[in-house]
């Protein structure tokens, strides 16, 4: 197969690429036709692409980046990184590390960006069964890292997010108590994300203090407008929107029953007699976890392209402005890089 002339420092510039991009080294795979040992060996800088993948690559990058072309890769890492419209080159990184760990701080300012937001979260009632509820959610950081706070009317809980190896690891606080909550969700392979769900564990704040495990799965109700006070204006408005709606009843009928189901994670004997094992878990293969890209494409009649559309739908108005505009869900850093 032809090559191109050695391109100095190409695994660190692919990784830029794949920052700007958001996209996994799995979905680059998939979107260039190739196997995904092949752009592993890219980025780890093992081998280079042929002059046809390079060609590839170089159109996929100019569909984000307008005008972009083969010589662009010979640039220095600086320039590189400022014509991609990000701030600094990416450092590899250290043995054994994944895209969107600490030693990857790029990447990781990507992803915690894509997540930004005003979210839905829903978890098992402890106290009823078959019920849930619903707490409303602000992601909001500085980019490298993302502060997460949920809040319903029993609950108010903040703390920071890292994500990791195609999950988020979040360690919540109970404002209030000190209590510690702990989540790990699965991400979908590209961002920005519609959904994410996982498992949660934390204790009862009641006089129980019951140590309790759970599923949970979040879903996106707008982005952020980037004015910290009209943001937290709006978090507020949804947070009441949402008690209300709970309050009122209003929110089962909204969730589909495979939403329903997704939460209602078993264990014990009756659950391991039936095949599900003793230990609470929520399989990859069953996450209900989704990118945004494919909320378009799904069938209207999809449960996930329902519960997206029928939350967005109820909570729209509180997170309208004064004008009545309501927020547009197109995330931060893509605003930033159309010049928006």
């Amino acid at each position: 197969m032809p090559t191109v002339r050695a391109i100095p420092g190409f695994a660190d510039k692919l990784r830029l690429a794949l920052a700007r991009l958001n996209l996994s080294r799995i979905a680059l795979a998939r979107a260039l036709a190739v196997d995904k040992s092949l752009t592993g060996r890219w980025a780890s800088g093992q081998v280079q692409p042929t002059e046809h993948k390079l060609v590839q690559l170089t159109a996929l990058v100019e569909k984000s980046v307008p005008g972009f072309t083969l010589a662009d890769w010979h640039l220095s890492s600086d320039s590189f990184a400022a014509r991609l419209g990000l701030t600094a080159s990416i450092p590899r990184p250290a043995h054994g590390a994944s895209p969107g760990t600490d030693s990857d701080d790029t990447l990781t300012r990507a992803l915690c960006e894509s997540l930004e937001g005003f979210w839905i979260g829903f978890y098992p009632s402890l106290h009823t069964p078959h019920a849930f509820r619903a707490h409303a959610i602000y992601n909001h950081g500085d980019g490298r890292a993302l502060v997460m706070e949920l809040r319903d009317s029993l609950l108010h809980l903040k703390g920071n997010v890292r994500p990791a190896n195609k999950h988020l690891f979040v360690t919540l606080e109970h404002v209030g108590s000190g209590d510690q909550t702990f989540a790990v969700f699965h991400l979908p392979f590209r961002q920005p994300a519609a959904i994410i769900d996982g498992l949660f564990i934390g204790v009862s704040q009641d006089a129980t203090m019951t140590t309790a495990a759970g599923a949970t799965v979040h879903i996106r109700i707008g982005d952020l407008t980037g004015d910290a006070d009209e943001d937290r204006a709006r978090y507020d408005r949804l947070r009441a929107a949402i008690d209300a709606a709970s309050a009122a009843g209003g929110i089962p009928p909204l969730m589909p029953d495979e939403l329903k189901q997704c939460l209602r994670c078993t264990v014990g004997p009756t659950a391991a007699d039936a095949g599900d094992g003793r230990i609470l878990r929520v399989p990859a293969a069953k996450s209900w976890s989704e990118q945004e890209a494919l909320m378009r494409f799904a069938p209207e009649g999809a449960p996930k392209r329902r519960a997206v559309a029928a939350f967005r739908d109820a909570f729209a108005p509180a997170l309208a402005a004064a004008s009545g505009n309501v927020t547009k869900l197109v995330p931060k850093a893509r605003r930033r890089a159309a010049g928006a």
